[in-house]
């Protein structure tokens, strides 16, 4: 006789179900407790629009404001600054000068002397000054016409004399031009009486008389060079440098 075999299911379909349904109960449990927490939350921090400021209470959230501790502004006074005086050199004054001529090129002065004889250098920066006050051009300084005047001077304080430029003209008739290098020469000599300053020399000595005073001015003149020894003082201009 064959047997009637019946196998039982691993769980029944009405426990399937009713386990099935209690997962979407929980569920539905779950979510209404979380909505309702959040709509609370969010009526409880929603502040109406309506209410005044005392309605609303605690609710009202006011910005702390810090007080800005005033300033006080301590006046500072300018200390002026002073500047200082400067009180420019007085330039000495031309010294009065009485001029006699004695012959041709030669003519006796009468001037007081200083305390202090000039360099070759003070008398150079004393004839473009003086140049510039008549507003004609400064000159050059000129190491060959030194040289030249240099010698002059040294001969005229050996001789304690000058030699009315007879040397002067002995230079240009024995290939001064060439050795100069200029095609024009001139020359203002002085044996003074004492010390001067190269103020005195130029304005009031070679300015005593036209003949020094014209030279010294010239404007066609471009260079010069001096010398001094002793008492003597040699000065030659040049023109037309070669």
């Amino acid at each position: 006789m064959g047997r009637l075999l019946f196998r039982m299911p691993p769980v029944a379909p009405r426990r399937i179900v009713k386990k099935k349904f209690f997962k979407l109960f929980a569920f539905l449990i779950a979510y209404i407790v979380i909505l309702t927490l959040l709509s609370v939350f969010y009526i409880s921090t929603k502040v109406p629009e309506k209410l005044t400021p005392e309605e609303k209470g605690s609710i009202i959230i006011k910005p702390s404001v810090i007080p800005i501790p005033s300033i006080t502004q301590i006046p500072i006074t300018p200390t002026p600054t002073v500047a200082p005086t400067i009180t420019p050199t007085p330039e000495p004054p031309k010294k009065e000068a009485i001029a006699t001529q004695i012959d041709e090129t030669t003519w006796k002065v009468e001037l007081e002397t200083d305390n202090h004889m000039a360099t070759p250098f003070e008398i150079f920066q004393a004839l473009n000054t003086y140049r510039n006050k008549r507003e004609v051009e400064s000159l050059l300084w000129d190491e060959t016409l030194a040289s030249f005047a240099q010698n002059r001077s040294d001969l005229f304080n050996s001789q304690g004399k000058l030699d009315n430029h007879a040397g002067f003209r002995d230079y240009m008739n024995n290939r001064g031009f060439e050795i100069s290098g200029f095609n024009g020469l001139g020359e203002n000599s002085a044996y003074m009486a004492g010390p001067m300053t190269g103020t005195t020399i130029i304005e009031s000595l070679f300015s005593a008389d036209a003949p020094h005073d014209n030279n010294q001015l010239d404007s066609s003149w471009t260079h010069v060079g001096i010398g001094l020894t002793g008492n003597a003082v040699n000065v030659n201009f040049g023109k037309n440098k070669r």
